[in-house]
């Protein structure tokens, strides 16, 4: 790990890494991941299987936590386009990095009539919408 701690912290290893398309660089640069809502900076070099997350402060963190890279929960929501402009590059690029491993949760156009556009519900990779907003993975 290259990142130097002042003083004691708290680590949280996630189980995702540069082989499922997660920039290296992005840990020596703090970018943040989601964990309970709350912004996480991640620290060090993200390896092939795993990145380091600093979780000193905010809430309690558990083993089987959900870690969002890119999207949202809660009220925090960390786009590609974020992790573009920190990598001096775009979005595409990021999305297109995206391995095979990643979990994904595609979102699908939820239409009533006339051509209104609805919403937006989940929808599992291959599946059918749920129009709840549950389910997908």
């Amino acid at each position: 790990m290259r990142h130097r701690f002042r003083s004691p912290a708290r680590l949280a290893v996630v189980p995702l890494g540069y082989a499922d398309g997660v920039p290296r660089r992005l840990g020596e640069l703090g970018a943040d991941v989601l964990i309970g809502g709350v912004r996480r900076p991640m620290r060090g070099v993200v390896t092939m299987d795993q990145l380091v997350v600093e979780v000193t402060d905010g809430p309690e963190v558990a083993v089987g936590d959900e870690v969002v890279l890119i999207g949202r929960q809660g009220d925090e929501e960390i786009t590609t386009g974020e992790w573009a402009e920190m990598l001096g590059t775009i979005s595409y690029e990021i999305v297109c990095g995206f391995g095979p491993r990643l979990p994904r949760r595609h979102l699908t156009r939820i239409s009533h009539g006339a051509g209104f556009v609805d919403g937006w519900a989940d929808r599992p990779a291959g599946g059918e919408p749920d129009p709840s907003g549950g389910g997908g993975s």
